[in-house]
């Protein structure tokens, strides 16, 4: 069938390519018919409820985007439930930690201090406590937080523990930073046994049910998550206490990889909010996914739904209106906040910048024809 150039609509199907005389990004032809030129893309779903769009993952121009790099890229991220800082740990650096203030748009590399310098940090969290109020005045001057690293414990046998530690407080740029170490803690699974270290064991305290969640995850070959019942412990609820008795037995071990099968072939990284975890992963197209766990089930994979766009890449929306794209790093991504029903996560790339995004339905083409792309175009309307 020919090929006609410039014209108008009649009998054009929504969602239809044609050619037309290069009209511009986007435009309405003598029929009424709306079109947009192939390489360009629109999150104006509303206006045009009919055009194919596709889930993915969007900073918006409204969202925060760092304005400076942080150096290495941390290897798993969190970030504070209510508070505008980030942290995360460094992929290569021994104990180094990268913290972040959002509001003030700061970023320091530091080393966490104490006895165990040049122990790799695994995995990082700020921990928001429940009732420190009169109890501990560090943990209340800095907004009721403190924070928590997992790191190898190499005292024979080898295992896993937890280091936690007191935050700056106040309304300064260095709130949310750590100020001084407190104590640690031996992790042991449902059998009493000290769990291996891994390469990423990313952490989660659940305030409201007072639970403790640990992954541990290596190069796809293994993940487990770990469920600390600590109800009935000070720690996470008045401060960063010394955990008691048998306390750092397991409550509950799933093996998330032999559930997922050959469906996933690595886990990168876990976060988690005050409902769901966040498992990132990627499948065996291998293309990254997002896993969110309700906490309120059995925890299984199963009980898990893809979020239902990809993680690898985030495209940045200028106030132009124009999109670019950046690829997040592996591992360096969070569940943020919500804000009204709307999911909102963090990611680094590979220069360290840190952006806030979401996932949006967008309609136009990912990428332009390189034969075509000033005079071919979708019909939207």
């Amino acid at each position: 069938m020919a090929i006609k150039l410039g014209g108008g609509g009649s009998g054009a199907q929504i969602n239809e390519i044609r050619f037309f005389v290069d009209q511009g990004d986007l435009f309405t032809d003598p029929d009424g018919a709306v079109w947009l030129k192939k390489g360009v893309r629109t999150l104006d779903t509303t206006t045009y409820p009919d055009a194919y769009a596709i889930n993915t993952a969007v900073s918006r121009t409204n969202d925060y985007k760092s304005t400076s790099g942080g150096g290495q890229f941390p290897f798993v991220l969190t970030a504070a439930a209510d508070s505008e800082w980030a942290l995360g740990n460094y992929r290569t650096s021994s104990n180094q930690y990268v913290y972040r203030n959002i509001t003030e748009d700061t970023v320091q590399t530091l080393a966490w201090p104490g006895t165990f310098s040049g122990t790799a940090l695994l995995g990082t969290a700020y921990i928001k406590c429940s009732a420190p109020s009169g109890v501990n005045s560090n943990v209340a001057n800095a907004n009721n937080y403190f924070m928590a690293v997992t790191t190898p414990y190499t005292t024979s046998p080898q295992g896993t523990q937890i280091f936690t530690g007191y935050l700056y407080g106040g309304s300064t740029s260095q709130a949310g930073r750590l100020l001084s170490s407190y104590s640690s803690v031996v992790l042991e699974d449902t059998s009493g046994n000290r769990i291996t270290p891994t390469t990423r064991m990313p952490i989660h305290w659940d305030t409201a049910n007072r639970k403790f969640y640990l992954m541990a995850t290596s190069s796809g070959q293994s993940c487990v998550l770990y469920v600390y019942d600590w109800s009935s412990q000070a720690w996470g609820y008045t401060g960063p206490n010394n955990i008691i008795g048998t306390a750092n037995h397991a409550s509950q071990q799933i093996d998330w990889h032999t559930q997922a099968g050959t469906g996933v072939i690595s886990f990168q990284t876990m976060s988690a909010s005050a409902t769901h975890l966040y498992v990132n992963y990627r499948d065996a197209y291998l293309a990254f996914k997002l896993r969110k766990i309700p906490l309120s089930g059995n925890l299984s994979w199963s009980s898990g739904t893809d979020v239902g766009f990809p993680t690898g890449s985030i495209l940045l929306q200028d106030d132009a209106g124009n999109f670019s794209t950046t690829t997040v790093r592996d591992g360096s991504f969070a569940y943020y906040k919500t804000v009204g029903s709307t999911e909102k996560f963090l990611a680094v790339n590979s220069s360290g910048r840190l952006y806030e995004f979401s996932g949006s339905a967008l309609i136009g083409e990912t990428t332009p024809d390189p034969d075509a792309a000033k005079t071919q175009y979708q019909r939207i309307k």
